[in-house]
């Protein structure tokens, strides 16, 4: 018969498995501790129960039980909590949490309460850790430059609402990635682009109507402000040249430039050429013509301007 039995709490720790992912962090706790048997190191298999209560001496509100044949070798033991009983994590979202150890003596049927109950420290409290709840507590400070790819993002999950304003600047726009799809309708005023940010070459053509150019504010005040600056010059037989139509100003929006040929005639256009579309110089449109027939042609150039009022 065990006269008296005395136990020495070594450590209640979380088992952590580092290499789990965090979404499989095991729910369970390692304990070890070391137990004697009238003065001697006890050895031997017995019946273990261990229980977490949330207050050292009161026993009605019980929060986990469970009891293991526990292997004890020259008065050492060790148990892993919540493998065959998982351990429920509310059960963790306590102000304090104490472990209670009772052992049943093989062949005897009264069983031994150790007390006082050993309290469990932070450590195993990391367990119930599974997200973060707070709002604003991490910044973007600590965050790695990098550290958010665009894979790690959801769909639709960035609005408007959760930029600043300039937070985005034009060197973060990769070029062409926003076309007139991401922009809603009227959501872009004069105000909103820089001078002489958009050139003709910018502008499809057919894409720019007076109903979508503010009257009192656009670039002009009706389609009769659009004018057509032409070139007419010779072409002797057998030879080429480069005829040249220009804008009236820098400041005018250049749209579009064309070559006319005489009907039925031996004239054809070799090259094209725009220049100032984009740069801040008068812009201007020249083709290269040349005449393939035996008499002289006369060819014309032109440039359809818009200009700034």
């Amino acid at each position: 018969m065990i006269r008296s039995l005395s136990i020495l709490i070594v450590v209640t720790t979380l088992l952590f498995v580092s290499s789990a992912a965090w979404s499989q962090i095991p729910r369970t706790l390692t304990h070890q501790g070391f137990l004697t048997e009238n003065d001697a190191p006890l050895t031997g298999l017995f019946d273990v129960r261990f229980s977490l209560y949330p207050d050292e001496i009161d026993n009605a509100n019980l929060l986990f039980s469970e009891t293991l044949q526990v292997s004890f070798e020259q008065g050492y033991y060790s148990v892993v909590l919540g493998k065959d009983i998982p351990l429920d994590l509310a059960a963790l979202r306590v102000p304090k949490l104490f472990l209670e150890v009772t052992l049943r003596p093989g062949g005897e049927l009264q069983e031994v309460v150790f007390a006082p109950r050993q309290e469990i420290t932070s450590v195993p409290f990391a367990i119930a850790a599974e997200s973060v709840v707070c709002e604003g507590c991490i910044k973007g400070s600590l965050i790695a430059p990098q550290g958010v790819s665009r894979a790690a993002i959801a769909d639709e999950s960035i609005s408007a609402a959760k930029i600043s304003a300039g937070a985005i600047g034009a060197s973060a726009i990769a070029p062409a990635s926003i076309d007139s799809t991401k922009i809603v309708d009227q959501s872009l005023t004069g105000e909103d682009i820089q001078d002489r940010s958009l050139s003709g070459s910018e502008i499809q053509l057919g894409t720019l109507r007076t109903s979508e150019i503010d009257p009192t504010g656009g670039v002009y005040s009706s389609k009769s402000a659009i004018y057509i600056e032409k070139t007419t010059l010779p072409i002797q037989a057998s030879q080429c040249g480069t005829i040249t139509a220009s804008c009236r100003a820098a400041t005018d929006l250049p749209l579009q430039g064309d070559c006319v040929p005489p009907g039925l005639s031996n004239a054809s256009m070799q090259a094209t050429q725009m220049s100032g579309w984009d740069n801040g110089e008068i812009a201007s449109f020249a083709c290269t013509i040349c005449n393939k027939g035996t008499v002289q042609e006369s060819v014309t150039v032109s440039i359809a301007c818009i200009p700034s009022f």
